[in-house]
């Protein structure tokens, strides 16, 4: 994790006032809190975990014409065809 990241849960653990702006208005408590803007089109989200709750973060979506990790994996050798010859029962098949 991150130093600013440890900073923000540390103060927002001591500081109700922040934790409550921090969840409020989650860019705006970080730009103030670390003395810089975030890039425009950057969105930020709080979520306050919970005993019950489960927070899956899934990564981007490869972008239309990107590999994904597995068909990069095949491409740069990761794994080679297999061939299979025959014979008269499934027991005499032998990769070749």
């Amino acid at each position: 994790m991150s130093d600013a990241r440890i900073k923000l849960i540390e103060k927002a653990m001591k500081d109700p006032a922040f934790r409550a702006k921090l969840i409020a208005d989650p860019k705006a408590a970080i730009e103030k809190e670390l003395g810089r803007k975030l890039p425009d089109g950057v969105t930020v989200r709080v979520v306050e975990d919970a005993p019950n709750a489960v927070h899956l973060v899934l990564p981007p979506a490869p972008a239309k014409g990107q590999l994904t990790d597995a068909e990069l994996e095949t491409a740069a050798g990761g794994a080679l065809p297999t061939f299979v010859c025959g014979g008269a029962t499934w027991t005499e098949y032998r990769v070749c």
